[in-house]
């Protein structure tokens, strides 16, 4: 990726490249990402919120998590 230098803002906004709504390729670049992220960092789960059947199932998670090593 190579690096560009803008002087002011509206030299930054003609020189983006988004891809139009509802382009059909879209879903194939998403999927390629995935495929990448996946091989690059294999077992990651991304972070967010969870729902556990109890409360013994959620404390049981937070001791495992609290003896896994920080993301870096």
């Amino acid at each position: 990726m190579t690096l560009r230098r803008f002087r002011s803002i509206h030299e930054m906004k003609q020189a983006q490249r988004w891809f139009p709504p509802g382009d059909p390729a879209t879903a194939g670049r998403m999927r390629y990402l995935w495929k990448l992220s996946s091989a690059l960092r294999p077992g990651v789960k991304p972070r967010g919120i969870r729902k556990f059947r109890s409360i013994e199932e959620a404390n049981a998670q937070s001791e495992a998590l609290k003896h896994e090593p920080p993301r870096r």
